[in-house]
């Protein structure tokens, strides 16, 4: 996690700032209708995703979109996390969940399809668009994924203007090189006016240069290195979220169960899930706790197929 700055410091008539202090000082106040890009295969911008979910809730309501591949690693948001950054900022994680409009696209076809759902959710009390990772479906040549991000881009972005909402967008990075490297769509560095490129670094720190930015001379390079160290034991295996969670829901759900009947049944689901682990931790879906609703109703599917055929067993023994 990372320690950020109080937010009644840093918000001023709608304005929005990232929360780490050493970014803070050369960006300043993001103000309402601007469009940020964040590129580059660092660990940090996944954390700052969460830290401004939370920060465009304090303002208002916040866009979402996940874009995550099928079949390469998946781009995650932690709902524990976000809480933790919620009480830190003193706003109630719940009210960030109610605020927080999410949409998920899984490959390139469906990135249109996800992208016309938050646009149309998209109202005048929403303070914040986040896009996550535009650049996931994006593969050597593939002219598919291209179009998809371009015709998704611009229609976030028309919607953006038409709302003045702050839009935050993250991609990958081209092929690092001894220069800074371009975002994979080449698109996003005309389209965005503030432009944040990061590059872990061997030593635990993040170099990071300021590409773009409408009131400084650019670029302007410095590495935070403070925290970066704590990120990477902060991304969690689906084994740590699962034995967590698992230990919450005893705790928290499991002890307020009215029903010994249903104690039970939770206690066969856990051992439904053990058993299944690792399809669920393969299963490509955002939360450990959607893997785990999966999980129970193909036990429960398995149970009734077994009931089934039982059943039509007993009722050609009756007919006999």
């Amino acid at each position: 996690m990372i320690d950020i700055v109080p937010a009644s410091s840093i918000h001023d008539f709608g304005s929005l700032t990232i929360g780490i202090e050493e970014l803070d000082e050369i960006i300043g106040k993001i103000s309402p209708g601007s469009i940020c890009l964040f590129y580059g295969n660092s660990t940090m911008i996944d954390e700052m995703v969460h830290i401004m979910i939370v920060r465009g809730c304090m303002l208002g309501k916040v866009a979402y979109m996940n874009n995550t591949n099928y079949h390469t690693a998946k781009t995650l948001i932690d709902l524990d996390k976000i809480a933790s950054y919620a009480k830190q900022q003193g706003i109630e994680a719940v009210e960030v969940f109610k605020k927080t409009y999410f949409v998920a696209a899984y490959n390139q076809y469906r990135q249109p399809k996800a992208t016309d759902i938050l646009a149309q959710a998209i109202r005048e009390d929403t303070s914040l668009i986040i896009v996550h990772n535009i650049t996931k479906f994006i593969e050597g040549s593939n002219d598919d994924a291209a179009k998809a991000l371009e015709t998704s881009l611009a229609k976030l972005l028309h919607v953006a203007a038409k709302m003045s909402a702050t839009m935050l967008i993250t991609a990958d990075a081209k092929e690092v090189s001894n220069k800074i490297p371009l975002p994979k769509a080449d698109g996003l560095l005309y389209a965005s006016n503030i432009i944040v490129f990061f590059r872990d670094l061997e030593q635990g720190s993040v170099h990071v240069t300021v590409v773009k930015h409408p009131e400084k001379q650019t670029p302007i390079s410095f590495i935070i290195s403070k925290n970066c160290e704590s990120l990477a034991c902060n991304t969690k295996s689906f084994r740590q979220i699962y034995v967590e969670l698992i230990s919450k829901l005893r705790i928290c759900y499991m002890q307020l169960l009215r029903s010994k009947e249903n104690s039970q049944a939770f206690e066969s689901l856990i051992k439904v899930w053990d058993q299944e682990e690792l399809a669920m931790a393969r299963s490509e879906l955002p939360l450990a706790i959607d893997a785990m609703n999966l999980t129970a109703n193909v036990a429960n599917r398995a149970e009734i197929e077994k009931l089934k055929e039982r059943i039509e067993k007993l009722e050609k023994m009756m007919l006999v």
